[in-house]
């Protein structure tokens, strides 16, 4: 009997491998996505804590906390401008001051009893879910 010795993979053997290649990179891919969305939100209850910082360091210079509105202005006002030289802001086409979370929604901030808080919408950018972040 003679044996036939073959060399290099079937197209079966190829396939094979590259479906298992692809399903280690979708699994790695979604790993990464998790992780981004994790350090978004790490990064804004960060930003969110160094604001708060700042809001007592202008509460201590100024004897109150800056007003929630600006009459002349749309956006939520005041915060930005107040604490320009305590934190770095983004800057609108109009100019107007504002500052956004890694979800390109403005973040917002009101006085509750005298006392500041910072709200972001969270990931899926709508009000009232479970994903809100809130800080006091």
């Amino acid at each position: 009997m003679t044996t036939r010795h073959r060399e290099g993979f079937t197209i079966i053997e190829m396939l094979a491998v590259m479906a298992i290649i692809a399903m280690l990179a979708a699994a790695l891919g979604v790993a990464v996505w998790k992780m981004h969305e994790k350090m978004a939100l790490n990064a804004i209850r960060a930003e969110m804590t160094s604001v708060l910082s700042a809001l007592d360091e202008y509460l201590e210079a100024y004897g109150g906390y800056p007003p929630r509105d600006i009459p002349s202005s749309g956006r939520t006002g005041a915060l930005v401008p107040a604490l320009y030289g305590y934190y770095n802001c983004n800057f609108s086409v109009s100019g107007d001051m504002y500052w956004i979370d890694p979800w390109q929604q403005e973040v917002v901030y009101r006085l509750e009893d005298g006392e500041p808080v910072l709200k972001s919408n969270g990931p899926d950018q709508e009000a009232g879910t479970n994903d809100d972040i809130v800080e006091r």
